[in-house]
């Protein structure tokens, strides 16, 4: 409306502050309400939106108007034609826009320092050139702030203003209208499913979830969604077998994991056990167990385990080596399919054990098999 850009910005950042405070405020927490989700994925969203809400605040609300202000003080004073200067700025503005934009996917799709390094160039050339000029000439012609004379605003200034002016000439509607949104927006919202379909990313009719929808159908509580479960300690130590065999009733007792037709719980082969007891069945593999490590697997209750840590140890040691042997003496899982589920380091096993939760398009599903899971 006239006045200088200095002056603008501190009539344009008083102005629209409070508008600017408070939609930063109501963004916030509209994003940060996808925290309570439960879902991993869309609470790590919540705070990456509301991170990023917070920094477009500060950048595009505070930074960006003090920085074109700052410019505007250089610009208008260059001894340029009125049509030159404004082609000028839509010309420096696509760059920035073009610049900044294929940078930021250079940075994600290709290299974080060509990205940068692009970024650096856009900055350079369409930001800090064009004000060190303008500022230059500005000087040397010793000239003051430019101010528009024209009292006129331009066609979009008077459209903005029309529309800002009915919002308050109609307050009372705007306001009801804005309530009643609002309140169908929140009942809407207290309806919806704590669900993570794949169908909310891709068609239904692609392969992907048509294949997903076929397992559902065919294997139903059969099959299901790996949870791991970690565990370290010594392996070759029989309380550490029987706390494991505990672990082994306690999830077939658990019905939130996919079971066997035969009601026998369904873990992902080989499981940690299954390699020892493999190694301990299989007449060749004990005997490949004593070549390999001078012990003698020995089972003299039957039950499938070796009676000794020592034989416990062996059994592991070959599993490793050369993998796990069936009755027949073949090789059923060899080192490399071990080596996913049973590692050593620094005199500790690592062991992993697999289970299936069927139903994790249902958020309430993996909830329940998780707390029935930590109990353990």
């Amino acid at each position: 409306m006239g006045n200088a850009p200095a002056k603008a910005f501190k009539v344009g950042i008083t102005g629209v502050g409070g508008a600017l405070i408070l939609a930063f405020a109501s963004d916030s927490i509209a994003f940060l309400s996808n925290t309570s989700s439960g879902i991993e994925a869309v609470v790590h969203f919540g705070f990456a939106a509301g991170v990023a809400v917070a920094s477009a605040f500060i950048v595009l609300g505070l930074v960006v108007p003090l920085a074109v202000s700052r410019a505007d003080q250089n610009t208008v004073e260059l001894p340029l034609s009125a049509k030159l200067n404004g082609w000028l700025r839509i010309l420096g503005g696509l760059g920035i826009t073009i610049g900044a934009g294929s940078a930021i996917i250079i940075m994600i799709a290709l290299s974080a320092l060509i990205g940068l390094a692009v970024l650096s160039v856009v900055f350079t050339l369409l930001i800090m050139a064009p004000y060190f000029i303008g500022k230059h000439v500005a000087r040397s012609n010793k000239n003051e702030s430019a101010v528009h004379e024209n009292n006129q605003p331009p066609a979009p200034a008077r459209v903005a203003e029309y529309i800002v002016e009915s919002i308050v000439r109609y307050r009372l509607a705007v306001l009801v209208i804005t309530i009643v949104i609002t309140a169908i927006a929140f009942v809407m919202a207290l309806r919806l499913d704590s669900t993570f379909d794949a169908e909310d990313f891709f068609s239904s009719d692609s392969d992907f979830v048509v294949s997903l929808d076929k397992t559902d159908e065919h294997l139903g509580e059969r099959g299901g969604e790996p949870a791991v479960i970690l565990i370290s300690g010594n392996l070759a130590d029989q309380s550490t077998i029987d706390a494991m065999a505990l672990l082994y009733e306690n999830l077939q007792t658990n019905e939130t994991l996919a079971h066997r037709s035969d009601g026998t719980i369904r873990f992902l082969p080989p499981d940690p056990l299954a390699i020892i007891r493999g190694n301990t069945e299989s007449q060749v593999a004990r005997q490949r167990a004593l070549a390999l490590t001078g012990v003698d697997i020995v089972d003299v209750d039957g039950d499938g385990m070796p009676d000794t840590t020592s034989g416990i140890r062996a059994a592991l040691e070959l599993a490793v080596a050369e993998g796990v042997y069936n009755g027949e003496g073949k090789v059923i899982y060899n080192p490399d399919r071990v080596a996913t589920v049973y590692r050593r380091t620094e005199d500790t096993d690592f062991m992993r054990v697999t289970v299936g939760i069927p139903g994790t398009r249902q958020q309430s599903n993996v909830g329940e098999a998780y707390e029935r899971l930590t109990v353990i």
